[in-house]
C-alpha cells in the first residue's frame, strides 16, 4: 500500500510531468548540484556538452561520464545517468541517457544528444530530446521530444555561451499546457590564477529569471574544489573533483535547499586519448 508520503511525493511529480515548467528536459551536469548550474565550458564533461558546445574538448577525445543523484534523501528521486560525448574533425556529438524514480512508482526516462560544430572561436550545436513519464499501477506512459541549439564563443580568457530549449513547445499529453522554451546565457572568466567564475541567467515566458553564481578553483594538480548558489528556488552547495590517474575523475557535488534539504551527486569520469596536463605526472 502506499504511504502517505509517496501519495504526496506522486502528487507533485505529476503536477510537475504535466506543467508547463522546460526544466523538465533539462539534464543533470556532474557540477550543476553544487556549481548553481553554471557550467565550466572551458573543462566540459559529457553532460556539459549536451547543453552548451564548447572547444574544451580534443580531437579524438572520448568522454565517458557515469553518475548517480539522491535528490533531498528521497529514494523516490534517485537519478542515474550515463553520458558519451566525441570530437572528430571539427565536430563534436554527445549523447545522454537519464533515469529518475522507481520503475514501479514512478519514473522519468530522458534521452538526449546534440551535435556541434567548431569554427574559429565559435561552436555551434544543435539537440533533440526525449522525455517518457511512467506510474505504477494502470497508468499509461507518456512522452515528448523537444528540439534545441546552443552556442558558444572564446576570447582570451571569457567563454560565453547560449542555449535555447523547447523550441517545439512540446506537450505531454493532448490537453496539458505546452512546456515553454526556455533561453539560457552562460558567462565563464578564467581567473589569472587557477580559478573560473560561472554565471547563468535563464529565462522563461511567465517565470521570473532564474540567476546563478559559481566559482571553480584549482587546489592542485590533482584536485578542484568548487561551490555556488542559484535562485528560483534557492539553493547553495559545493563540491570537488578528484584526478585518480591521468584520464579519469571522481566528482562530488552537493546543494542544499532551505526547506527541502540535500541533493547528492557523484559521478566518475574517463577522458579517452587526452591526459589532463602534458607536465603533469600520476604514480
Amino acid at each position: 500500500m502506499m504511504t502517505i508520503n509517496r501519495i504526496v511525493i506522486a502528487s507533485l511529480l505529476l503536477f510537475g510531468a504535466v506543467g508547463n515548467s522546460a526544466n523538465a528536459f533539462e539534464f543533470m551536469t556532474t557540477r550543476g548540484s553544487g556549481m548553481g548550474n553554471t557550467l565550466v565550458i572551458s573543462e566540459p564533461s559529457a553532460t556539459t556538452l549536451l547543453l552548451v558546445p564548447s572547444s574544451g574538448i580534443e580531437k579524438g577525445e572520448w568522454i565517458v561520464e557515469l553518475g548517480g543523484v539522491q535528490e533531498y534523501g528521497l529514494s523516490e528521486l534517485n537519478r542515474a545517468y550515463l553520458a558519451a560525448a566525441t570530437k572528430f574533425g571539427d565536430y563534436t556529438i554527445a549523447l545522454g541517457l537519464e533515469q529518475l524514480g522507481e520503475r514501479d512508482f514512478y519514473a522519468e526516462r530522458t534521452g538526449k544528444m546534440s551535435l556541434a560544430y567548431n569554427w574559429y572561436d565559435y561552436n555551434f550545436a544543435v539537440n533533440i530530446s526525449g522525455i517518457e513519464y511512467s506510474f505504477g499501477g494502470n497508468y499509461a506512459s507518456q512522452s515528448a521530444g523537444t528540439a534545441g541549439a546552443g552556442i558558444s564563443y572564446s576570447h582570451k580568457r571569457f567563454l560565453l555561451g547560449l542555449a535555447a530549449d523547447n523550441l517545439n513547445s512540446p506537450k505531454i499529453t493532448d490537453n496539458s499546457p505546452a512546456i515553454n522554451p526556455q533561453f539560457s546565457i552562460f558567462s565563464e572568466f578564467i581567473g589569472k590564477g587557477a580559478y573560473s567564475l560561472t554565471a547563468r541567467a535563464t529565462f522563461e515566458k511567465d517565470e521570473s529569471m532564474q540567476l546563478a553564481l559559481g566559482q571553480k578553483i584549482d587546489v592542485s594538480k590533482r584536485g578542484t574544489v568548487f561551490w555556488g548558489f542559484n535562485t528560483k528556488p534557492f539553493q547553495f552547495g559545493g563540491g570537488f573533483d578528484v584526478w585518480y590517474n591521468a584520464q579519469g575523475t571522481i566528482t562530488y557535488a552537493g546543494s542544499y535547499h532551505p526547506t527541502l534539504g540535500f541533493t547528492h551527486n557523484l559521478s566518475i569520469i574517463y577522458h579517452f586519448g587526452k591526459r589532463k596536463k602534458p607536465d603533469d605526472t600520476f604514480e
